[in-house]
C-alpha cells in the first residue's frame, strides 16, 4: 500500500467570507470593493486566472516530483466562465484539474484510494511552494498523531513593487492537513472541501498536534490586484512576526526561479 497521497487544494472563488482588496480607479486611491461580488465576474476571473497561471501553476508544474493532484476549486455558477478563460492557455497536465467545489470530494475519495495516509495541501490561487515542496512532504516523516504541517517561516513576494522579503508568519493559508485515508473516505473526518477558508485556517493552526517544517517553503504573493497597503506595513501589523527588510535586487529573480522554475 502506497504510504501517502497528496493532494493541493487551490481555492479560486469559492470563499464565503469578504475580502477586502485595494485598488486603483481614475487614480482615486482608497476605493474599495469585495471579492464575493465579483467572483462570479468575468473580469476578476480573466485576472484571477491569469494570475494562477503565471504563478501558483508555475510551483505546481516545476515541482520535482509530480505525484500529485491539485485541485483548482470553483463555484459551480461560474463555471462556463472558467473553462472560457482556461482554454486559451492550452491543455494542463492530468495531475492539475479545474473542478468544482460541489464535486471536488467525489473526485478526491477516488484519487487517494490505496493509500494509508492523505495529505492536503493548501495554498492560495496566487501563492507559490519551492519546487521542492512536494518531495519535502514525501520524504518528512511526522509524529503518528500529528494532524497539521504548518509553514511559518518563508518568502513574501511582492511582485508589484519588485521586493522580496524573508518572514515569519503569524498564519497563512500554506498548510497541510493529514488524515488516514480509510477516515476520509468513510466520512469518519470532516471533508477538507469547504468555504469556510478562514475558519479551516485557524484551525489548522491552533490544533494541538501539530508540528512545524524547517526551510522557507512558500512565497507568499503580493500583487496588483490584493494590496491594499504597502507590503511592510500592512504584512508586519496584520500577518507576521519578523519581516525582513527588502532583499537585493540582484537576488531576487534567483530566488523566484527555486518557485517558479
Amino acid at each position: 500500500m502506497k504510504n501517502k497521497s497528496i493532494v493541493i487544494l487551490i481555492p479560486l472563488n469559492i470563499a464565503s467570507y469578504e475580502e477586502v482588496e485595494y485598488e486603483e480607479k481614475n487614480d482615486i486611491r482608497g476605493y474599495f470593493d469585495t471579492v464575493d461580488k465579483e467572483r462570479e465576474d468575468a473580469i476578476w476571473i480573466k485576472n484571477r486566472i491569469n494570475i494562477f497561471m503565471n504563478y501558483t501553476y508555475k510551483s505546481l508544474i516545476n515541482q520535482t516530483n509530480q505525484d500529485f493532484t491539485a485541485c483548482v476549486l470553483y463555484s459551480e455558477e461560474s463555471e462556463e466562465l472558467i473553462f472560457s478563460e482556461i482554454s486559451k492557455y492550452g491543455p494542463m497536465p492530468k495531475n492539475i484539474v479545474f473542478i468544482s467545489k460541489n464535486m471536488a470530494d467525489i473526485f478526491i475519495k477516488e484519487k487517494i484510494i490505496g493509500s494509508e495516509y492523505v495529505y492536503f495541501v493548501r495554498i492560495d490561487s496566487d501563492d507559490m511552494y519551492h519546487k521542492s515542496y512536494v518531495q519535502k512532504l514525501y520524504d518528512y516523516i511526522p509524529k503518528p498523531e500529528t494532524t497539521a504541517l504548518l509553514n511559518q517561516w518563508g518568502y513574501l513576494y511582492d511582485s508589484f513593487n519588485d521586493k522580496l522579503f524573508i518572514c515569519s508568519a503569524k498564519v497563512t493559508s500554506c498548510y497541510t492537513l493529514i488524515h488516514k485515508t480509510e477516515d476520509y473516505i468513510n466520512g469518519t473526518v470532516p471533508s477538507v472541501i469547504t468555504d469556510k477558508l478562514d475558519i479551516q485556517m485557524g484551525t489548522a493552526w491552533s490544533m494541538p498536534n501539530k508540528e512545524y517544517l524547517d526551510g522557507l517553503n512558500y512565497a507568499w504573493h503580493v500583487h496588483s490586484k490584493n494590496t491594499l497597503t504597502s507590503s511592510e506595513e500592512w504584512f508586519t501589523n496584520e500577518w507576521t512576526y519578523y519581516l525582513s527588510d527588502p532583499i537585493n535586487k540582484d537576488i531576487i529573480n534567483p530566488i523566484i526561479s527555486e518557485f517558479m522554475g
